[in-house]
């Protein structure tokens, strides 16, 4: 009985993802934004984009501590990357806008290519 409550090895369940594929022709939502925003919307969502596939169960929040670093690794200012998202969210909704109003990242079914 003991035997069977032992830990046996093994790889614990990971919860995100270390590679994820990139299109090598952007979509339309991006083309869109990039429109609006200039090459600051390939930046936003490139990085918007990393955090979520290195995330838990890819959903990114957007913590103060997470947009610093996000300022500080990628020099995308926390104003201009959550206006960025903001459009991406409301007009393009390429992320969930429930998740993005409670301070979270996570592409809708539109977007969601993982």
């Amino acid at each position: 009985m003991q035997d069977e409550n032992k830990n046996k090895g093994g790889r614990i369940a990971k919860k995100n993802s270390e590679y994820y594929g990139k299109q090598t022709l952007r979509d339309s939502n991006t083309r869109l934004a990039k429109l609006e925003f200039g090459s600051l919307a390939v930046d936003c969502i490139q990085a918007a984009t990393e955090r979520i596939a290195q995330s838990d169960f890819f959903l990114f929040a957007l913590s103060k501590v997470n947009l610093k670093r996000i300022a500080t690794e990628d020099n995308i200012p926390s104003e201009d990357f959550i206006k960025v998202i903001e459009y991406c969210v409301n007009e393009l909704e390429m992320f969930d806008s429930v998740l993005f109003a409670n301070g979270f990242l996570f592409f809708s079914g539109i977007c969601s290519k993982f």
